[in-house]
């Protein structure tokens, strides 16, 4: 199990989305996050049993800090809802954000876990207020409360995986260059895309699309009649092959070009399903643009595991005609001890570490 220590160490961030385990746990150094320890391992888990020993593998093995985890609803359990509401006293607009989703949720909203968030003010809205409204089984939550009872670990906080992805990324906008931006944050799963808009650290959009990069290249393999396991092999030559790509980084200012149809080709033949994909995307900006703030989006980030195929983040990126760069949780805290070094020089952003990370500063506010 986690060890003890007189340190002050946040919570660790555990996130359970995909096939893969990632934790990650950062300790306060005055009012800089500084990293304590991470992993990142892939697990098979068939069952809860399965799953929570492999947690209390991986939580003993690392080098975390005490017994106080964080976690996140996963992708298939949370649904978000936009709401607009005139404006209440706190308790009866909880019942009336209750009222407002409970007709689209495919269960009884007495089992439900909500949380809302009230990302416009009633200026300009004739006395009403906008809200992102976060729902989730009871079931679900109880779920991982069991796991980390059995663990002997108490989980400090649950928070939805679209939440975690802004709090891994409350640095932004602190560059002089990028003062007062909006940053429309998407976070790429195999089969779902989260999208998550923030303002000077505070969340003013969230919606998740039920399609991902795996969709992507499903549709790819119907048009061309390849299999899918060789376009999978091909991507993952492609996430090898850093220098074969165009890097996404903070330094870019413009949208960046369309990518070369050789090394892209399995995306731009899904043809009609890339087509749909990229217009949910704009659907949704042109919704921000028009109900939360007419400025719209200045840039957009690429976060989650299918943000390391910088192709498709390219194809996105291009569409929506933004400057765009590959999110890297890490860049806002201190490196640990030991991995100095290797921060010294150059590496690769860790998108898919941009949950976990999130967990844990998001621990920040906990403690």
């Amino acid at each position: 199990m986690a060890v003890k220590s007189g340190r002050q160490a946040s919570p660790i961030g555990i996130d359970l989305s995909g096939d893969r385990v990632r934790a990650a746990q950062v300790e306060m150094v005055e009012t800089v996050p500084r990293l304590v320890a991470s992993a990142d391992q892939p697990h098979h888990a068939d069952s809860e049993d399965a799953l929570r020993a492999h947690v209390g593998r991986l939580v003993s093995e690392h080098g975390f800090i005490g017994h106080r985890i964080a976690t996140s609803i996963p992708s298939g359990a949370l649904s978000i809802h936009h709401v607009r509401l005139p404006v209440l006293p706190e308790p009866a607009m909880r019942g009336a954000i209750a009222r407002e989703v409970a007709g689209r949720l495919n269960y009884d909203v007495s089992d439900a876990v909500l949380r809302s968030l009230e990302i416009a003010s009633t200026e300009g809205r004739d006395g009403h207020a906008d809200h992102v409204v976060f729902t989730v089984p009871r079931e679900v939550v109880e779920q991982h409360l069991r796991m980390a009872e059995k663990l002997g670990l108490s989980v400090a906080g649950i928070s939805a995986l679209p939440l975690a992805v802004g709090h891994a990324f409350n640095y932004l906008g602190q560059r002089r260059e990028e003062s007062g931006f909006t940053f429309l944050l998407v976070h790429l799963e195999s089969q779902v895309t989260h999208l998550v808009i923030v303002h000077e650290g505070d969340l003013r959009f969230a919606r998740s699309i039920p399609q991902g990069v795996q969709t992507l290249l499903e549709a790819a393999a119907k048009a061309t009649g390849r299999e899918l396991v060789e376009l999978e092999a091909d991507q993952a030559s492609r996430i090898e092959d850093v220098g074969a790509h165009v890097l996404l980084d903070s330094r870019m200012a413009q949208a960046p070009s369309a990518p070369d149809r050789a090394t892209c080709l399995p995306y731009e033949q899904s043809a009609q399903v890339l087509d749909a994909y990229i217009e949910e995307i704009q659907s949704c900006l042109c919704y921000f643009a028009g109900a939360v703030s007419p400025r719209g989006v200045d840039k957009v980030l690429f976060t989650g595991q299918q943000a390391n195929d910088y192709d498709v983040c390219q194809i996105i990126a291009n569409r929506l005609g933004l400057p765009a760069q590959i999110g890297d949780p890490f860049a806002g805290i201190q490196p640990a001890p030991a991995d100095r070094a290797e921060r010294a020089g150059a590496r690769r952003p860790r998108p898919e570490m941009a949950v976990a990370v999130g967990l844990t500063l998001f621990g920040v506010q906990v403690n």
